[in-house]
């Protein structure tokens, strides 16, 4: 390189730095931070490459290409296989690098603790440059590169790269854009990162010069900890000793080959370290997922102690051994289903579980059906029947309207029938009044409903076993108000409709009022039926707003109340959490309209993955309808109209 050759370098590189610097936004800068509060990623980190830098990169890359031609000249024209030839255009691309080809001037990275929190990260960092692109149209960040870099192998379950690719093939930013995935050419020093490279176009004023354009690059990587620690370890020994006494000392006068066997020993433990933080993360997850509470709430009895006490009591009216094994089998798949996530399993096990207890019902005598479990007026036949009808209620909820009627029937049939024979017992009550209020087709179902849930809610205040402060009693008043809101949505004028409203949530306050006078942060269960209880208030009185109705003081104090109570929830979202973001959208759509979009982005997002996961496949958002029914479905569309989505074009929210 000759004196002037090196001064133009200088020059450039110089100018190519003052144009990341000069060219980047605080409002980018901010708009990529936000991305890791968002996500709640460990750590974010950006920096901008000094001309001296920038630099000494162009150097070193020069070197190595001129470096690999030579070593391909004497190779001659032996070789001329593709692998050759790929060789030979990067040493060509390599030996004219240029300070303009350097794209991480600026170079962002979000750091997580473990590799399957990186597609959430991608899919943040898209949604923030596609809203910063609506913000700043005049100045829009395009996309130019996108490398998946892997060391795992395509099949393996903790593999990022399908999940990754899926997000941003969503994206408009990289229609043109192909991904490029890199496995190590050598599992003893695989690199696992995803990186992007962004770029805008700036005017920039240099020294001596005119108003000049420039494109302005920048790189962002994700990755986790664990590649993270490896990967600052490896620069420290390496780059930065290039940078110390220059690429051609480095690798004309120094053995660095203990160092790679070293490095490369550290890589496969801290991969090692990665992939099981990786399996745990993963089982946990699961757990959570499958432990996760419901807001709907079913009001059972507690079934590994009725199981106990029933085959003992059989045990002793000397039941055959089959009868015990399907009792105890129907048991298992009926707790064991609450507990999974996959819908097509759930289904098999209520199924199942149904089929267990009727054939147990059938094999049982008279005498050991009607036998007394414990010092109570249960039955045998009690306890088998009841979960019999809850199986199958169950396995209805998870099949279509066509499928589903004849399950229903038979288990309000056994319903009706126990109600008949027990009447004091509150649980048959509840169970009854919420089926039918499911099922209803008119007033006069809302009104039995009605009647059975406030007829259970007399027998539970009473009962000796439960009492008002039991969590059944909150459910009982929960569901009630749920009857009277159905109740005024059958009536065609909007008065009945405004009542309804009102009175369902003060139904439903009765509810509350119970689980806040109970401690209710010291068990879940209660908390979660605590929060259904303050999220259908929230819903009731944003409803009877919105058709009209005129909140007094008092009940825009209590709505007030309740978003408060939910949105202070602490610990784990519930399985359904979907329901109440909804409820507060409802809110914020008359309070607070500037809070809609992100709650409306959340559920999209959570919805469409929901279908996505039964469909097993990326879906846009037209197609997600067809995987979602019930509330799934009714909550998906109504962020849809609250973002303005036209669903026959597959759209999906602008600015996420």
């Amino acid at each position: 390189m000759t004196q002037e050759e090196a001064n133009a370098l200088i020059m450039r590189a110089y100018e190519v730095h003052e144009a990341g610097v000069r060219g980047t936004t605080d409002a980018l800068l901010s708009a990529l931070a936000n991305v890791s509060d968002v996500t709640k990623t460990y750590a974010f980190k950006h920096r901008f490459k000094s001309s001296a830098a920038i630099e000494s990169k162009v150097r070193r890359k020069r070197f190595s290409g001129l470096a690999e031609l030579t070593e391909l000249d004497k190779a001659g024209k032996a070789e001329r296989d593709e692998a050759w030839h790929r060789r030979k255009k990067q040493a060509d691309e390599d030996a004219s690098y240029s300070p303009d080809h350097v794209t991480d001037v600026l170079g962002c990275r979000f750091v997580t603790l473990y590799q399957s929190e990186i597609p959430r990260v991608v899919e943040g960092l898209l949604g923030a440059i596609d809203k910063y692109n609506q913000q700043f149209p005049e100045c829009p960040v395009d996309a130019s590169e996108f490398v998946i870099y892997t060391n795992r192998p395509p099949q393996d379950p903790l593999s990022i790269v399908e999940d990754t690719q899926r997000i941003v093939r969503r994206s408009a930013l990289f229609k043109d854009v192909p991904a490029i995935i890199r496995e190590p050419e050598s599992r003893k020093s695989a690199y696992s990162s995803v990186h992007f490279v962004f770029a805008h176009e700036v005017e920039i004023q240099h020294a001596g010069k005119a108003m000049t354009p420039e494109r302005v690059s920048f790189e962002v990587q994700i990755r986790d900890i664990f590649e993270e620690g490896w990967g600052e370890v490896q620069h420290d020994l390496l780059y930065s000793e290039k940078d110390k006494f220059g690429a051609e000392a480095i690798d004309a006068g120094i053995d660095r080959s203990s160092w790679t066997l070293h490095l490369n020993a550290l890589k496969t433990f801290v991969d090692g370290c990665s992939q099981h933080a990786s399996i745990i993360k993963s089982n946990l997850d699961g757990i959570r997922a499958a432990r996760a509470p419901m807001t709907t709430t079913e009001s059972v009895s507690e079934r590994p102690s009725d199981l106990r006490q029933v085959l003992q009591l059989l045990r002793r009216f000397r039941a055959s051994i089959d009868a015990q094994k399907q009792i105890n089998e129907g048991y298992a798949l009926l707790m064991s289903a609450d507990d999974l996530v996959d819908t097509g399993e759930r289904l098999r096990r209520f199924q199942s579980a149904a089929s267990s207890f009727d054939e147990a019902l059938a094999s049982l005598t008279a005498r050991q059906r009607d036998a007394k479990v414990a010092a109570g007026t249960l039955t045998v036949a009690y306890y088998l029947e009841m979960e019999k009808a809850a199986a199958q209620v169950a396995a209805a909820s998870l099949l279509a309207d066509g499928e589903k009627k004849g399950l229903l029937a038979d288990a309000e049939a056994s319903y009706t029938d126990l109600e008949r024979r027990f009447p004091a017992d509150p649980t048959v009550k509840m169970r009854l009044g919420k089926l039918i209020q499911n099922r209803a087709s008119g007033v006069d179902d809302l009104e039995r409903s009605e009647r059975l849930l406030d007829a259970a809610i007399v027998c539970i205040d009473g009962d000796p076993t439960t009492g008002r402060d039991h969590w059944i009693a909150i459910t009982a008043r929960i569901d009630k108000g749920v009857a009277i809101w159905k109740r005024g949505r059958f009536d065609s004028t909007p008065e009945s409709l405004q009542e309804g409203l009102a009175a369902a949530a003060v139904a439903t306050q009765d509810a509350f009022d119970i689980w806040i006078a109970q401690s209710p942060s010291g068990n879940e269960l209660n908390r979660v039926i605590g929060h259904k209880a303050a999220s259908n208030i929230i819903y009731y009185l944003s409803m009877f707003a919105k058709n009209g109705g005129t909140l007094d003081a008092l009940q825009e104090k209590q709505l007030r109340e309740m978003v408060e109570q939910v949105e202070r929830y602490v610990g784990e979202p519930y399985r359904d959490w979907y329901k109440t973001r909804d409820n507060l959208i409802h809110f914020y759509q008359i309070f607070e309209p500037a809070k809609v979009a992100e709650l409306a982005t959340a559920n999209f997002f959570d919805l469409r993955r929901k279908a996505e996961d039964k469909a097993g496949r990326p879906l846009d958002a037209a197609e997600v309808c067809q995987y979602l029914d019930g509330s799934a479905l009714i909550c998906f569309q109504a962020a849809q109209e609250a973002l303005a989505i036209d669903t026959s074009a597959g759209q999906a929210p602008k600015g996420v």
